[in-house]
């Protein structure tokens, strides 16, 4: 009787070890492998896309209806469910500590983004997140830690709306 107590005892733990180790890869899915492709990013709430200006300016907005040339960006996986968001004037989405930037050459952790398929949302390598403001451009903030009245615990999504992104394959980028 003793022998079998043990026994069960150990196929018990050992599912719940394998119980253990899939959610904890469940957790990472979150993160999921975008192919390296050309794509258009759209704000959910307003359905308006992520654009770079263009002609030198540093800015980009979210605040075009339909995705054209300045609204196409190149999506490269780089490492750990990381991306970069490389633009049409041949320049990486860059999360300075002074706001974010188009910056060219290689890319560097600040040119890094966590795009979580669940939560839709772009988070940069100091767990900010992207969102338009209210006059469309384009800022980061750590949603959690500026706004800890309006978190709402437990639910499926967090974020608001503005948070959230969605992205649609596209054609026709500029690639690095």
């Amino acid at each position: 009787m003793r022998n079998f107590k043990k026994s069960h005892l150990s196929t018990l733990f050992c599912y719940k070890m394998l119980a253990f180790f899939f959610l904890l890869s469940m957790s990472e899915l979150s993160y999921a492998q975008i192919a390296d492709g050309c794509y258009s990013i759209k704000n959910v709430e307003d359905n308006k896309y992520l654009s770079h200006n263009g002609g030198g300016s540093i800015e980009y907005y979210a605040n075009r209806g339909t995705a054209d040339g300045w609204e196409k960006f190149y999506i490269t996986n780089v490492e750990n469910g990381k991306v970069t968001i490389y633009g049409e004037d041949g320049k990486y989405l860059s999360a300075q500590q002074a706001g974010l930037v188009w910056k060219a050459g290689a890319p560097q952790d600040w040119e890094k983004w966590h795009y979580d398929s669940n939560l839709k949302t772009f988070t940069s390598h100091h767990d900010t997140q992207m969102y338009p403001s209210s006059i469309d451009v384009i800022r980061t903030a750590n949603y959690f830690k500026e706004s800890p009245e309006d978190f709402i615990s437990g639910a499926p999504n967090p974020y608001p709306l503005y948070f959230q992104w969605i992205i649609e394959p596209s054609q026709g980028c500029k690639t690095p």
